[in-house]
């Protein structure tokens, strides 16, 4: 309430640390915006009013901060679509709502899942709709977020054509963007190799590899070749260029030893051997021993738990199921045992990583994810102990039948966040 100040602190405290006056004041997905609390206070009111006038006030404050404010586009879109959808190109947006929208606000356009150029015209004439093209910003991502590693093919895939569309079109504000999405696993440098390309793209119109190989040595300091197999953790040889969104390095780590909810849906996709090449190349560099491949330990040690782990629950109900006690005795033995101990290496590396990095805010939510596998093996080892030994007549987790919960094409890998995956007791999503 009240009028804009300079003199507001915190008005003042999003901008007063940087040079640029230059600000992006978000408004992004706003989901079921006015349908929760402000609904049962003042009654029903459009999405777009009330974006409008929201928008309204924040651009009195940017306008007295003297700061030229951008903002995210995708709210207008899913106001106007009847899915609530973003991309949604069937979308019609009314002409009261895109005349509210104030000449000094910039739209991102954010985009990181198509990889066809003929979407991205389409979509970038419809933002133009809404706003001139010079206050039009395009925004690829770098494929960092829900995932322990940059994801390099799937943000190839889909910066390329965005950046040959964006210059086709004469799009100069560009932006690449980085999150971190539940939890915030991602190593922070290994994005690296993925600024150079977009920053040869924006600046040089193309992408040529040897250039860009030239490129990452001279601006960070590494080697795209050696880099290059940590970023195709979750893109097994199987994918197609359309199915490169999934997480499985993420979500086949944190997923619970015993239940093993994922693993129907894996259907007869081996990603042992996949886990196992990767580890086997990171491993030649780590031998290296050359201080800018320091950086791939975190993947390395990652591929080697997953070589072990990734079907762990499978093998163990199979062999439960046809009451093989020796291979459950060798899961207690030799599986069990390694996996604590690696675990436990890749959460203190992970924790050094983190904070090199990072504030230690936000640590705490994947220690407790560490724990709490480490919790569950150690019950896992000590469940199959006592069947084994003959203490007990049955496993009840071993005894229900599986089901396939998550609806995706066989073969091809989800992404999904932790609370999916870690227990049988699964949360909503949103």
């Amino acid at each position: 309430s009240g009028s804009p100040s300079t003199n507001s602190d915190e008005s003042a405290a999003a901008s007063m640390p940087f040079a640029s006056r230059r600000i992006n004041v978000g408004m992004d997905e706003a989901w079921d915006l006015g349908l929760g609390n402000y609904l049962r206070r003042h009654g029903y009111r459009s999405r777009y009013e009330l974006m409008s006038r929201h928008l309204k006030r924040v651009v009195e404050i940017t306008k007295a901060l003297g700061l030229d404010p951008m903002m995210c586009a995708d709210m207008f879109f899913r106001a106007g679509s009847l899915t609530g959808a973003y991309y949604d190109t069937e979308v019609e947006i009314p002409k009261e709502v895109k005349k509210a929208i104030p000449p000094e606000m910039s739209l991102i356009y954010w985009d990181y899942y198509h990889f066809d150029e003929a979407f991205y015209r389409r979509f970038i004439q419809q933002h133009t709709e809404l706003v001139p093209l010079e206050r039009l910003v395009m925004a690829p991502g770098a494929q960092t977020w829900n995932r322990f590693w940059t994801n390099y093919p799937y943000a190839e895939a889909t910066i390329d054509p965005a950046m040959k569309v964006c210059r086709e079109k004469g799009i100069r504000q560009l932006m690449i963007t980085l999150w971190g999405d539940d939890g915030n696993e991602c190593d922070p440098r290994s994005f690296l190799p993925m600024l150079q390309f977009f920053a040869d793209h924006a600046y040089r119109g193309e992408v040529n590899p040897n250039d860009l190989k030239t490129n990452v040595r001279g601006s960070c300091g590494i080697d795209y070749d050696t880099w290059y197999p940590a970023g195709k953790i979750d893109v097994p040889a199987h994918l197609k260029k359309g199915e490169l969104g999934g997480n499985p390095a993420k979500i086949l780590l944190w997923e619970d030893p015993l239940f093993g909810i994922l693993q129907p849906m894996l259907g007869d996709v081996d990603l042992g051997e996949h886990f196992r090449e990767i580890a086997d190349q990171l491993d030649r560099a780590r031998r290296r021993k050359r201080p800018e491949d320091r950086t791939l330990l975190l993947p390395w040690l990652l591929c080697r738990i997953l070589t072990i782990k990734w079907d762990l629950p499978s093998r163990i109900r199979s062999a439960y199921r046809d009451g093989r006690r020796d291979a459950l005795k060798a899961v207690m033995e030799r599986d069990i045992p390694f996996l604590s101990r690696e675990i436990e290496k890749l959460r203190k590396l992970h924790r050094t990583r983190w904070h090199e990095a990072f504030q230690p805010w936000g640590w705490e939510t994947l220690d407790s994810r560490y724990g709490g596998l480490l919790a569950r093996l150690e019950t896992l080892k000590s469940t199959l102990t006592d069947y084994v030994e003959g203490r007990i007549p049955a496993i009840p987790e071993l005894e229900r039948p599986q089901k396939k919960i998550f609806d995706v094409p066989e073969g091809k890998l989800p992404n999904l966040r932790y609370h999916q995956v870690y227990t049988a007791t699964l949360n909503a999503v949103n």
